[in-house]
C-alpha cells in the first residue's frame, strides 16, 4: 500500500513530483477546501436522508398501528354495543363508559357507515334526558329537561373535563361528517327542523345529528351542571375544537346543500324570503345557531386557541431539550417566554383560525338562501373584512384555491364580494358621528378586501359587458339612458377606462376560469350591487363624514395626513369599480346624487389639503407617482361632471348643490375654490409635469393622468360654459396665471411647423393644453392658434396650386378657372360646380356670375366676388323658408329634422352647406349666421343634454322642470314614454323606450323621462341632418381645430366679436391715403360721427364697409386690406357701394 496515497477515502497512486515545478496534478489549497465542502454537504444529505426515512417509516408504522387499533376497538365496541348501537342505554353516557371514547377513536366522517352510527350516538344523547324539579316560585314556566350526558359534568374536575372533551370529538365529529355526504343527504338538510324529541325517534340519519349539535353547543346545556360561567367555557372549548377542524368550511357545505341557490328569493329580500317558507330547514337553523354562538364567544374562543397552541409550543421545547440535553427549567423559561411574547408560527396560527369564518360567505347568495343567518349579518360582515383584508391579491387567491379546486376558487371569490356587497350597507349604517367613528374601519378594510377580489376575479362571466346596470327593459331606465351621466361615454371610452384601472389595480393573477362555463344568474345580479345607493352611501360616508361647511371635526396636521390615506383606499376602489363593463354611468349617478361624493370628498379632504397640502398631500408610494391630489380630483371631477349633466342649471344656481357658488370661487380666497385646485392640477399635468427620463412614466402613471386631464378637464369646460351663460366668477379664474404667451404661442407653431395635429402623439404640451383644458388660455390666443394652423393648411393648397399653375403653363395640366354661377340660382349652380371639389375645395375658388340675362358680369374675382358668394349661399341655404334648416324662438337656426321630406337630397345639401360654412371660417369670411348654442355644441364633438334644451325649446324645458319638481303624484298626469312628433303639420307618437306607450311615468321613473325627451329633441331628432353638416364642415375645417372652443366663441370664430365697434382699435390701424391723414379736419370730423352712432349704425357701417355687421375676431390690425393705390381703393369703394360685396377687410 505505500504505493498508494488514501486521501478523503479514495485510494491511488502516488503523484509524481516534478523538480521544475508543481505537477499539473496537484491540488490547490481553494480545491482542497471545495472538495471538502462537497464531501461534508454529501454526508449531510445523507444524514438528512435517513432521518426523513425514519421519520417516514415510524409515521407509516404508527399509521398502520392506529388503523389497527381502529379496527380492533370497532369490533370489540360493536361486540358489545351491536352493529349500529341498538344494545347501547344511557348508562353507556357516563364518562368511564368506552361507548363515546371508543366511537370517537375509530370513527370516521368520510365513511358513511360510521354517520349512521354517530346519528345512533345522537339519538343515545338526545333520548337520555333528565326532568327537572318543579319549579320552586308559584306560576313560573317548568324549565326544559336537562340532556343526562351534560349532567354527568357536574360537580367540575377531571369528571367534568372528560364530558366535555367528549361532547366536543362528538360535536366535532358529527360536522365533519354531516359536511362530507351534504350533497348525499340534502335531502333531510332541507327538511323542517323536528326539535329534539322528533329528531330523536327520527329513522332517518341527519336529524339527530342536527338537534345534538345544536343541544351541545348551546350553554343552556351546560347551565344546570356546570353554572354559568362554566356553561360558556365548555361551549367555548367546543366551538374552539370544531374551529380547529374546519368548522366554517364544514358549515359552508351545509348551508349549500340544505338550501339551493335556485331557492333564493329572486329580490334579494331575506324577509321575504323566510315568510315564503312555512319552517326553517334544519341545515339552516344549524349554520345559524353556529355561527351566532361562535361570534358571541369569540374572544374566548380565539383564546383557548391560542392557549393549545401554546401547549403544543411547550410540549415540543420540552421534547427538544430532551433531544439536546437541555435543563428542564430552560425549557420551561423557553415556554413562559413563548407565552408572553407569541411567536408569528402562534400568530398565524390564529390568523388561519380567524380566516376560517369568511369560509361561510363564500356561500353563493348566502343571506338570501338562509335568511335566519340576518341578524348576525353585520358582525359576520366585520370579522371577514377584518380577517382578509390584509391580505395581498395573491394571498387571498392561494386562500380561495386552498379550500375551492379549479374554477370553483372564483366562484367562491364572486361569492365572497357578492355577499359582502350585499351586506355592506346594513354594516356600514351609522346614524350619528360617534357611529361614523366606529365604522370608519371596517370601511376602509373592506375597500381594500373589494379591491383585491375585482383583481382576481375574471371581468366578462361576472360583469357581462352587455349588462348596463339598469335591468332589463322591463323597466324604461334600461336602454337609451347610458348617457345620462356621461356626455362622451362611449364604448371607446369605457375600454379605455378599464385599460386605466387595470393598469392601476392591484398586480394578481386571474382565478381560473373557463370560458364555456357561466356563472348563475343570481350571482351576476348580485354583483350588480357594485353600484348600490344603499352600499354606496355607507361607505362614502364612513369614510368622509364632512358633508358641508358647517360640519365640525376639520382633519388637521396628522389626522389630514390619515384622510389623505384612508381617501387614497376609498377612490382607488371606486376607479376599479368604474372600470367594470356596464357599471361607470350608474355609479357616476349614484355617487353624485345618493353618496353625495362631490360634497363629502370636497368638505372632508379636498378643501383642508388645499390649504394644508404639506400635509394634505401624501404621495403615493406605489407605480402611479401620485402627488396626492391625482386620484381624488379625478374621482371628484367625474362625480361633479354627472351631476352638472344630469340636475341640471337650476340646481347649480338655485338650490347651489352640489356646492355653493362660493366654493368655486370666491374673490375673498384667491388660492382657494374648486377653480384654483382644477387649474392647479391641470396646469400641473399638461404644462409643468414631465415623464422621466429614460423611460417616461409607467403604465400605471399613465393611466391615471391621462383619467385626470380628460375628467378635470371636462369638469372645468363644463363649469366654463355655466360660467359665459351666467356668470359666477370672472373670466380669468378660469386661465392659468403663469401662462408665457409668447412661449405658448411658439411652441404651438413649432408643432405645427412640423405637421403635428391637436390628437397626434409628440404634438406638446401646447396642443396637449388646447386639447384637454382649452379653457386654460384665453379666447384670443387659442383664436390667434385657430387662424394660424388654418393659414398654414391654406398656404399648403397654396404652393399646390402654384405648382398646379406652372403645369398649367407648360401644358401639363389645368390652372385656376372659374365657376359660373347665375344669380337667380346661385344654391343650386354652388351646389353643382363646387360638391365634387373634393380636395380642390381647399384651394383658391373663382366665381364668375351670370347675371339674369345670361351675361357674364363685369369685374375680376380678387376675393370680394368669392366673399359674396359664400355670403349668398349661406343666407340661401340657410334660409328656414329653404326648408334645410329651422329657427328657434330666437332666431337661432338649426337642422331641420324632416329636411328629406322637403327635398329628396336634404342630406347632400346640408353636407353641402356644412363645407361653404367650412370654407369660410377657412378664408377667414365672416358670414352673419346665428346658430343654436346646441347644435354649435356639435362642432366639438359633445353630446347634448338636458341643461342644452332651453337653447331649443325653452317651453319644452319649463315642463320637464315642472314635472322634476312636481310633489303630486306623477301617475296622475298620465304620462307614457312617448313624444308627439309634429311633421310638416301632422303630429306623430314616438316612442322613448321599447315599449313606451305602455310604460307610465312614475316619480320612479320621472327622472328618465325628462332625459329621454331631451335626449330626443336635441339628438335622436336630429342625428342624420347634423351628422351631414358636420362631415361637411369637417372636409375643410378639422375636429379637433374647434374643439377648443364652446358655443359662444365658435359663433364669434364664425360671425365676428360681439363686443361692438372699437374706433380707438379701428383708428389705429386704418391707413390713409389721397390726401388724408389722421389729423386732417375731415378725418377728424369722420371720426367724431361715428363715435355718435348707435350700435346698429355702427353695425351697418360695418356692413357697408366690409359686408359684416361685427367687426374682425381679433382686431383690424389682423384684416389690414392690401391696397396700394387711391384709385384701387376707389375703385373697391365704389364696386362695395354698387353691388353689396363689400371691401375683404373681415
Amino acid at each position: 500500500m505505500s504505493g498508494l496515497r488514501s486521501f478523503g477515502g479514495e485510494f491511488r497512486k502516488a503523484q509524481k513530483v516534478s523538480l521544475v515545478g508543481r505537477s499539473r496534478g496537484e491540488e490547490t489549497r481553494a480545491e482542497v477546501l471545495e472538495r471538502t465542502r462537497r464531501e461534508r454537504e454529501r454526508r449531510r444529505r445523507e444524514r438528512q436522508e435517513q432521518s426523513a426515512a425514519t421519520v417516514i417509516q415510524a409515521a407509516w408504522r404508527g399509521w398502520s398501528e392506529r388503523q389497527h387499533r381502529r379496527a380492533e376497538v370497532r369490533a370489540a365496541w360493536q361486540a358489545r354495543y351491536g352493529a349500529e348501537a341498538e344494545r347501547a342505554s344511557s348508562m353507556d353516557l357516563a364518562p368511564a363508559s368506552g361507548f363515546l371514547r371508543q366511537l370517537c377513536f375509530f370513527a370516521k366522517p368520510a365513511v358513511a357507515g360510521d354517520l349512521r352510527l354517530l346519528a345512533a350516538a345522537c339519538r343515545l344523547v338526545l333520548t337520555s334526558q333528565q326532568p327537572q324539579q318543579a319549579p320552586a316560585a308559584a306560576g313560573a314556566a317548568p324549565q326544559p329537561p336537562q340532556l343526562l350526558f351534560c349532567m354527568h359534568a357536574a360537580g367540575g374536575g377531571q369528571q367534568a373535563a372528560t364530558v366535555v372533551w367528549q361532547a366536543q370529538r362528538l360535536a366535532s365529529l358529527c360536522l365533519a361528517a354531516v359536511a362530507q355526504h351534504a350533497p348525499a343527504v340534502a335531502a333531510e338538510l332541507a327538511a323542517p327542523r323536528l326539535g329534539s324529541a322528533a329528531a330523536a325517534t327520527a329513522a332517518s340519519t341527519v336529524p339527530p345529528i342536527l338537534e345534538a349539535l345544536l343541544l351541545l353547543t348551546a350553554p343552556d346545556s351546560w347551565k344546570a351542571a356546570l353554572g354559568a360561567v362554566g356553561a360558556a367555557e365548555a361551549t367555548a372549548q367546543i366551538l374552539a375544537a370544531a374551529a380547529s377542524g374546519g368548522l366554517f368550511g364544514q358549515l359552508a357545505a351545509i348551508a349549500a346543500a340544505a338550501c339551493p341557490e335556485d331557492g333564493a328569493a329572486a329580490a334579494g329580500d331575506a324577509g321575504a324570503a323566510q315568510a315564503a317558507r312555512q319552517a326553517v330547514p334544519s341545515g339552516e337553523a344549524v349554520v345559524t345557531a353556529l355561527t351566532v354562538r361562535y361570534l358571541s364567544q369569540q374572544a374566548a374562543i380565539v383564546r383557548r386557541l391560542e392557549q393549545r397552541q401554546q401547549r403544543k409550543q411547550a410540549a415540543a421545547a420540552q421534547q427538544q431539550g430532551a433531544a439536546v440535553g437541555q435543563p428542564a427549567a430552560a425549557g420551561v423559561q423557553q415556554t413562559a417566554q413563548q407565552t408572553a411574547h407569541p411567536p408569528a408560527a402562534n400568530q398565524q396560527r390564529n390568523t388561519t383560525a380567524e380566516r376560517q369564518l369568511p369560509l361561510l360567505l363564500c356561500v353563493p347568495l348566502l343571506l338570501r338562501r338562509l335568511p335566519t343567518l340576518k341578524p348576525a349579518a353585520a358582525r359576520l360582515w366585520r370579522h371577514t373584512v377584518a380577517a382578509l383584508h390584509g391580505l395581498a391579491p395573491s394571498d387571498l387567491a392561494a386562500w380561495l384555491r386552498a379550500q375551492h379546486p379549479g374554477t370553483e376558487a372564483a366562484i367562491a371569490g364572486a361569492a365572497l364580494l357578492g355577499n359582502l356587497l350585499d351586506g355592506a350597507a346594513a354594516a356600514l349604517k351609522a346614524e350619528d358621528a360617534q357611529q361614523l367613528a366606529a365604522v370608519r374601519q371596517p370601511a376602509l378594510q373592506f375597500a381594500a378586501l373589494a379591491c383585491s377580489l375585482l383583481a382576481l376575479l375574471p371581468q366578462q362571466p361576472f360583469f357581462p359587458s352587455s349588462s348596463d346596470g339598469e335591468g332589463g327593459m322591463g323597466s324604461p331606465m334600461a336602454a337609451g339612458s347610458r348617457r345620462w351621466a356621461d356626455d362622451d361615454d362611449d364604448e371607446e371610452a369605457q375600454v379605455a377606462v378599464r385599460r386605466a384601472a387595470a393598469a392601476a389595480a392591484p398586480a394578481a393573477a386571474k382565478l381560473p376560469w373557463d370560458a364555456e362555463q357561466l356563472p348563475s344568474a343570481g350571482l351576476v345580479a348580485q354583483l350588480q350591487l357594485v353600484a348600490d345607493s344603499g352600499l354606496l352611501r355607507s361607505l362614502v360616508r364612513a369614510v368622509l363624514p364632512q358633508a358641508d361647511a358647517t360640519s365640525s371635526g376639520a382633519p388637521q396636521g396628522p389626522a389630514l395626513a390619515q384622510r389623505a390615506v384612508d381617501v387614497r383606499r376609498l377612490c382607488g376602489l371606486l376607479r376599479q369599480l368604474m372600470a367594470l363593463p356596464g357599471q361607470r354611468q350608474r355609479l357616476l349617478v349614484v355617487l353624485a346624487f345618493s353618496a353625495e361624493l362631490v360634497q363629502r370628498l370636497w368638505f372632508s379632504y379636498l378643501c383642508h389639503a388645499q390649504g394644508s397640502p404639506v400635509e394634505g398631500w401624501v404621495p403615493s408610494a406605489d407605480a402611479s407617482c401620485d402627488p396626492g391630489w391625482m386620484l381624488p380630483l379625478t374621482l371628484f371631477s367625474l362625480a361633479y361632471s354627472s351631476f352638472i349633466m344630469t340636475a341640471g342649471d337650476d340646481e347649480l344656481y338655485t338650490a347651489q348643490r352640489p356646492l355653493p357658488l362660493a366654493e368655486l370661487h370666491s374673490a375673498e380666497r384667491p388660492g382657494g375654490g374648486v377653480l384654483s385646485l382644477l387649474k392647479m392640477a391641470l396646469w400641473h399635468a399638461l404644462w409643468v409635469e414631465a415623464p422621466p427620463a429614460p423611460g417616461g412614466w409607467s403604465l400605471e402613471a399613465a393611466a391615471l393622468r391621462s383619467q385626470l386631464k380628460e375628467a378635470a378637464g371636462k369638469l372645468m369646460g363644463q363649469l366654463h360654459d355655466r360660467n359665459c351663460r351666467r356668470a359666477f366668477a370672472p373670466a380669468e379664474a378660469f386661465q392659468a396665471d403663469a401662462l408665457p404667451a409668447d412661449r405658448f404661442q411658439s411652441e404651438v407653431q413649432a408643432a405645427t411647423a412640423a405637421g403635428r395635429g391637436l390628437d397626434e402623439e409628440g404634438a406638446g404640451r401646447a396642443w396637449g393644453l388646447l386639447a384637454h383644458a382649452p379653457y386654460l388660455v384665453p379666447f384670443r390666443e387659442r383664436a390667434k392658434l385657430f387662424q394660424a394652423v388654418v393659414a398654414q393648411e391654406r398656404a399648403r393648397y397654396r404652393d399646390m396650386e402654384l405648382m398646379q399653375s406652372f403645369a398649367a403653363e407648360l401644358g401639363v395640366g389645368g390652372g385656376n378657372r372659374f365657376f359660373p354661377v347665375r344669380r337667380t340660382q346661385v344654391l343650386e349652380d354652388a351646389y353643382d360646380q363646387l360638391n365634387g371639389l373634393g380636395e380642390g375645395l381647399h384651394g383658391r375658388i373663382r366665381i364668375q356670375f351670370i347675371d339674369a340675362h345670361g351675361l357674364e358680369e363685369a369685374g375680376v374675382d380678387g376675393g370680394g366676388i368669392f366673399k359674396e358668394f359664400v355670403e349668398t349661399v349661406v343666407r340661401e341655404g340657410f334660409n328656414p323658408e329653404a326648408g334645410l334648416f329651422q329657427a328657434t324662438t330666437d332666431n337661432r337656426l338649426y337642422p331641420n329634422p324632416h329636411a328629406q321630406l322637403v327635398a329628396g337630397n336634404a342630406l347632400r345639401l346640408i353636407e353641402f352647406l356644412g363645407r361653404m360654412l367650412g370654407k369660410a371660417m377657412y378664408e377667414g369670411i365672416l358670414v352673419e349666421l346665428p346658430l343654436a348654442p346646441f347644435f354649435l355644441k356639435k362642432f366639438r364633438g359633445a353630446y347634448c343634454d338636458i341643461n342644452d334644451l332651453p337653447t331649443l325649446d325653452p317651453e319644452l324645458y319649463r315642463n320637464l322642470v315642472f314635472l322634476k319638481r312636481y310633489t303630486g303624484d306623477v301617475a296622475d298626469l298620465g304620462l307614457t314614454f312617448t313624444i308627439t312628433d309634429n311633421v310638416l303639420g301632422v303630429a306623430h307618437e314616438v316612442e322613448l323606450a321599447p315599449r313606451g306607450h305602455d310604460t307610465p311615468v312614475t316619480a320612479d321613473y320621472r327622472l328618465a323621462y325628462i332625459h329621454r325627451v331631451a335626449d330626443y329633441r336635441l339628438n335622436r331628432q336630429i342625428r342624420e341632418p347634423a351628422a351631414a353638416f358636420l362631415r361637411g364642415l369637417h372636409d375643410l375645417i378639422k375636429p379637433e381645430w374647434v374643439r377648443m372652443f364652446n358655443e359662444e366663441e365658435l359663433q364669434m370664430l364664425i360671425s365676428g366679436g360681439q363686443q361692438g365697434l372699437d374706433i380707438a382699435d379701428m383708428r389705429a390701424h386704418v391707413q390713409y391715403s389721397g390726401g388724408y391723414h389722421e389729423e386732417h379736419p375731415v378725418i377728424l370730423e369722420f371720426w367724431r360721427a361715428l363715435a355718435t352712432f348707435s350700435p346698429q349704425e355702427q353695425g351697418d357701417f360695418l356692413r357697408f364697409v366690409t359686408s359684416c355687421p361685427r367687426p374682425p375676431l381679433l382686431g383690424f390690425r389682423l384684416k389690414l386690406p392690401p391696397y396700394r393705390t387711391a384709385q384701387q381703393i376707389r375703385d373697391k369703394l365704389l364696386y362695395a357701394i354698387q353691388s353689396g360685396a363689400g371691401f375683404e377687410l373681415s
